[in-house]
């Protein structure tokens, strides 16, 4: 703002010494020339006329240049000079009018696989170049017949027509093949994510092409394949994908979905050290939907604050009327999505929810996975010292699967973390996976930061973990995650237990909900 603020000054004076000067030395020219009163007067008019036309002239010129400038950033990717997303749809909707009856129009979509893992390892600057050399060497394969445009942060969409679906599927490839190029050259070891649909083999919409390229990009990358051309089977899959998102609306809406409590426990005394808020979808037709179902879909279509709030919301009528918040509940551990932590204005309405629920804020503990505190890790540590200096707790989920958990546990100041399921699954037949569990609940107690084993199911898996020094434990050896009554009755008994029988082992398990 402040360069923009000093070229406007620069305009202004520059125009006012020219007009001061054109003023000042006109009037002294016109009193030379004009010998009469009446050619004076007949040559100022001609000199203000110029001086207005000049002066409308160089308004225009400089109107034209704002406004090019606006539209640039509308219609441009600022980073790459592709294609904004609105130009791209405008110009794709161009191209299927222009479609002849024999041809197919093309729609790729690529994602890059671990882009924010990319952006913390070699830093922004670098992520930013490779971004702009995959754009550049996009540019010189295609024609300006085709379009292409960039997608942020990480994604890329080319479109041209072709005479058959074979030809489409050679250019999935070469579209792949210059991305290795690229990624070779720059040195970095990268992999990408492929979508493809083509109009009208796999629609009758244009409009509809984007979607179905991104439901093959989607299913590019949950198997795992690099190329993922769109089908019928897909078609049925996004119909369903589809109906079951207005549904997940009108539960959030009435308030179907239902909340579950895992406990978390120390390790040595097993003494619940706070509760973890789960969602369940109990569905009237379709039986229980996994949360690995529905909670993505509502991160992917704009539900996370609605999601979220519906949580904070039903937590704080459960579990305040229990009267167990703060003595046997020392904090609630409340999941948020990636999207929604990766935006502050989404952050910081989320805090002013919570704080308007009285009863629970000063109990609740915010928790997000590792990768979505890495995506920037800077921004990840200021956010996160931002909403700790107001009260907010955070705890890292799934600690020890993304690529720098080290950085982010010198770099981020948390409360919690988490130590991924995967590890403490193998701690006992796997000696590299013990290493490193040990390492981070050494390096976390020298940070003062608490740690929490999750995943615990055998016996064995808990007794290692208090060798360890681990302080906490969660997991289905433990208890399952349950409703409020039964969290109730189950704090109760173990309540009784601890101070009966022997308070290092579990009283029961309990059935899972």
């Amino acid at each position: 703002m402040r360069r923009e603020i000093g070229s406007a000054i620069k305009i202004a004076v520059i125009y006012a010494v020219v007009a001061g000067c054109w003023i000042l030395f006109s009037d002294m020219a016109v009193s030379l020339l004009a010998p009469t009163h009446q050619q004076l007067a007949w040559m100022q008019t001609i000199k203000g006329w110029f001086f207005v036309a000049v002066t409308a002239l160089l308004l225009f010129m400089l109107v034209m240049r704002s406004l090019r400038k606006v539209r640039d950033a509308y219609d441009l990717d600022g980073l790459t000079g592709l294609l904004s997303r609105s130009s791209f749809k405008q110009q794709l909707f161009r191209l299927s009018e222009e479609l002849s009856e024999t041809q197919v129009l093309m729609v790729c979509r690529l994602d890059i696989d671990s882009f924010g893992t990319l952006n913390q390892t070699v830093g922004s600057d670098r992520a930013d170049e490779f971004l702009r050399a995959l754009a550049g060497e996009l540019k010189k394969h295609y024609t300006a017949q085709d379009i292409i445009c960039r997608l942020p942060p990480d994604e890329f969409v080319i479109s041209r027509a072709f005479n058959s679906d074979e030809l489409i599927a050679k250019e999935a490839l070469t579209i792949e093949k210059i991305f290795r190029n690229v990624a070779a050259k720059q040195k970095h070891e990268l992999t990408c994510s492929i979508g493809v649909a083509g109009y009208p083999s796999d629609t009758d919409d244009a409009d509809d092409l984007m979607e179905a390229a991104n439901a093959a990009l989607r299913e590019a990358k949950r198997t795992g394949n690099r190329i993922c051309f769109h089908n019928k089977q897909l078609a049925q899959a996004e119909r369903q994908r589809s109906d079951l998102l207005k549904e997940l609306k009108v539960a959030l809406t009435n308030e179907s979905l239902s909340l579950v409590y895992q406990p978390k426990y120390s390790a040595d005394k097993l003494r619940i050290t706070g509760v973890e808020v789960l969602v369940r979808w109990h569905h009237p037709y379709h039986g229980t939907i996994s949360p690995a179902i529905f909670v993505p879909l509502a991160e992917e279509n704009g539900l996370s604050r609605i999601l979220s709030e519906f949580v904070v919301t039903k937590v704080a009528k459960e579990l305040p009327a229990t009267g167990l918040l703060g003595n046997a509940i020392p904090h609630v551990s409340i999941n948020i999505s990636a999207t929604e932590f990766n935006s502050a204005q989404a952050m910081e309405n989320l805090y002013d929810f919570i704080q308007s629920q009285a009863q629970l804020a000063p109990y609740v503990r915010i928790e997000i996975t590792e990768t979505a505190t890495l995506n920037d890790i800077g921004k990840s540590s200021a956010l996160i010292r931002s909403l700790r200096d107001r009260g907010l707790s955070f705890s890292v989920d799934d600690f020890g699967t993304g690529y720098t958990s080290l950085a982010m546990l010198k770099d981020v100041t948390v409360d919690e973390i988490k130590i991924d399921r995967s590890f403490v699954a193998v701690i006992d037949s796997d000696s590299r996976a013990r290493t490193i569990v040990s390492a981070v609940i050494a390096m976390a107690s020298n940070f003062r930061i608490d740690v929490v084993a999750e995943g615990v199911e055998t016996e064995a898996q808990l007794n290692t973990l208090r060798e360890m020094g681990c302080k906490q434990v969660q997991g289905y050896y433990l208890a399952h995650p349950m409703p409020i009554k039964a969290l109730v009755e189950h704090l109760e008994v173990a309540q009784t237990h601890a101070t009966k029988n022997n308070p290092t082992q579990p009283y029961s398990s309990t059935p899972n909900f």
